[in-house]
């Protein structure tokens, strides 16, 4: 299926693509006003975004299709702006949605990925600078945990999910949390524990030698995000989702 991009947006490069969706960025045409000129101003495509499109699946029933799509498109959209409301949470900024053709505009989030800054660490263990990591990870743990104290399930914690954002030197950096595609709403404590299962997973294939260290400092953000009660409860429930991992891989 062929995409109709608006007349003032200009796609750039795909940056992503996935069996669920595709990543396009985008310039947006500004409008610059100058007193000086003509009234309508200048107009240039300096402002960057990336529109997420669900493009159709063809071994899909058509209605279902775009009934799925759609709906999915709104779950996602309606997520990132609640994340947006909620401090300790930094997500791409929604410009628009258009449901009809399930795409998303939304801010372009510039940065290394975590995964990405951890291949450089562990490319140069000698010289990583360990106490910016242990900051990036408590971090990456303090935003799930105030997504799991919302209510908020990401469904896809890899490692390539989380941003950190381009800085200033001066400046700490932020973790920004993104692709909301398959998140969901949920006050379950089973729900909260398997997303971090699957967190902990990707960590392990990543770095299997430093993951328990890191684990273990995401998991001091996570606490300070929640409440004594919900911590020890999630704790308590991820300990019996990590024993039925563990049967599962004895038994193939």
């Amino acid at each position: 299926m062929k995409f109709e991009f608006p007349a003032d947006v200009k796609p750039i490069k795909c940056i992503s693509e996935s069996s669920e969706s595709s990543l396009i960025l985008c310039e947006k045409k500004v409008v610059h006003t100058d007193s000086s000129r003509s009234s309508l101003g200048t107009q240039d495509y300096s402002h960057q975004r990336v529109l997420k499109i669900r493009f159709p699946k063809l071994y899909r029933h058509p209605v279902l299709d775009t009934r799925l799509r759609r709906h999915r498109t709104k779950v996602e959209s309606k997520v990132l702006k609640k994340c947006e409301t909620i401090q300790g949470i930094k997500v791409p900024a929604i410009y628009q949605v258009d449901v009809g053709n399930s795409a998303i505009h939304m801010q372009y989030v510039s940065g290394l990925t975590i995964a990405e800054t951890i291949k450089c660490a562990v490319n140069k263990e000698a010289s990583a600078d360990e106490g910016k990591l242990s900051n990036i990870w408590h971090s990456v743990g303090f935003t799930i945990g105030s997504l799991h104290s919302n209510d908020i399930i990401h469904g896809d914690l890899t490692l390539s999910n989380f941003i950190i954002q381009d800085k200033p030197a001066e400046e700490s950096s932020d973790v920004c949390v993104v692709d909301f595609g398959l998140a969901f709403v949920s006050r379950t404590t089973e729900d909260k524990a398997v997303d971090l299962y699957s967190f902990e997973r990707c960590v392990n294939s990543v770095a299997p030698l430093r993951s328990n260290d890191w684990i273990d400092q995401a998991y001091k953000g996570y606490e300070l995000a929640a409440t004594e009660k919900q911590f020890q409860e999630t704790m308590r429930k991820l300990e019996q989702v990590r024993l039925r991992g563990r049967k599962r891989s004895m038994l193939g």
